[in-house]
Order: C-alpha cells, then sequence, then structure tokens
C-alpha cells in the first residue's frame, strides 16, 4: 500500500493528466514510473517502483502499470493497454527520452521510430498516434521519486506551428493546476550522479 504522501501525489498527478486531456481534447495522457527491469512485468507497480537505489542505470526501466492516466478517446484503449504490458528502456520513446534527457521532449510523430527506438511504436500505428510530449517531474512530498508524464495530441493535429500553439498552452494548463509537482533540476541530477559514483566506489 503506498504512503499517505505518495497517495497525495498519485491523486494530483490523475488531476493534471485529467484536466490537460479535457482542457485540449488529448486522446491519451499517461504517467511512467521508474521501475526494476528485472521484476517487471511480474510483480505489481507498487512492488518495483520506489526503494531503487543501489541499483545500477542499467537496472532501471519505465513502467504504467497500474498507474495514473487519462483516456479520452476509448477507441486507443488498445494502445493503453500494450503500455501496461511493456517497460520501456531509458532513452526508449518519448518518456525514456525525457527521462535521461531531464527536459521536455517532444516528437512530431512516434510512429517514425524503430521498434528498438520505442517497442510501442506496432501499436502506436496500429492507432493511428501521432505527435506526444513528455516531461520528468518531481513532488515536494515524495523527495527523489520521479515521474514522467506522458500526453498525446489528437490524431489530427499534424502542423508544426499548431503542435507548438497546443504545446505552449499545454504547459499553461499544467502550471495552474500543479501544486507540489516540479520539474528537475539541474543542480539535483548532478548531486545525485555524484552520490551515486561514491556508491559505487
Amino acid at each position: 500500500m503506498p504512503s499517505e504522501s505518495v497517495q497525495i501525489v498519485y491523486a494530483e498527478i490523475l488531476e493534471v493528466l485529467t484536466a490537460t486531456c479535457q482542457t485540449h481534447k488529448l486522446p491519451l495522457a499517461q504517467a511512467w514510473f521508474p521501475c526494476r527491469r528485472n521484476t517487471f512485468p511480474k510483480t505489481k507497480m507498487n512492488d518495483n517502483y520506489g526503494n531503487l537505489s543501489g541499483l545500477s542505470e542499467s537496472d532501471i526501466g519505465l513502467c504504467t502499470r497500474e498507474g495514473q492516466y487519462f483516456l479520452n478517446n476509448p477507441g486507443i484503449s488498445g494502445f493503453r493497454k500494450a503500455c501496461n504490458e511493456h517497460c520501456l528502456e531509458k532513452e526508449q520513446g518519448v518518456p525514456g527520452k525525457a527521462f535521461v534527457s531531464n527536459h521536455p521532449f517532444f516528437s512530431c510523430d512516434i510512429k517514425v521510430y524503430s521498434k528498438s527506438e520505442y517497442p510501442l511504436v506496432h501499436y502506436a500505428r496500429v492507432f493511428r498516434l501521432g505527435a506526444a510530449v513528455a516531461i520528468r517531474l518531481r513532488s515536494v512530498h515524495t523527495g527523489h521519486d520521479d515521474y514522467v508524464l506522458e500526453f498525446f495530441l489528437p490524431q489530427g493535429c499534424s502542423d508544426f506551428s499548431e503542435q507548438q500553439l497546443l504545446l505552449n498552452t499545454l504547459s499553461i494548463t499544467m502550471q495552474r493546476v500543479c501544486r507540489s509537482l516540479r520539474t528537475v533540476t539541474e543542480e539535483e541530477i548532478e548531486i545525485e550522479s555524484v552520490i551515486q559514483v561514491h556508491a559505487l566506489l
């Protein structure tokens, strides 16, 4: 059972996903969580999420399993189901790239990825999903726990200028709805990298 602070953050994440999807008519928004690669998908998210200290970078992936999401288009529920059943390696897909770069990552068309770059690309093509953006966040309630929120732009939104305008308004909505969630600073990443190196020595 997640702690009270984690439950508060989960509720906030769901609120952010819901507000952005409803306001901007996005087909799907979902949260990805760092997980132990060697235990996924055998255990529930709450069993392999969190407490990742001591693991090497290569042992950590991203999963959505049992996590927060908002599905605005029931016609792509099969894509959401596929996300539940797959773990992304770091740097795979939009969520993986946002996680390792620590910057919002945008793809104007996720269907152009190869399977090695994005294992879910086949499902994206089947369900005609195109542009997506992801951002890595943390909450003041849960310290160094990471959350990657992924937003899929409407399937008909393929014009680049239209996509950029939507991304700007999406950012404004997130800033309005987020209370404890915040972006991760470069200083935090640098400090954690130093700590991890010392732990391995």
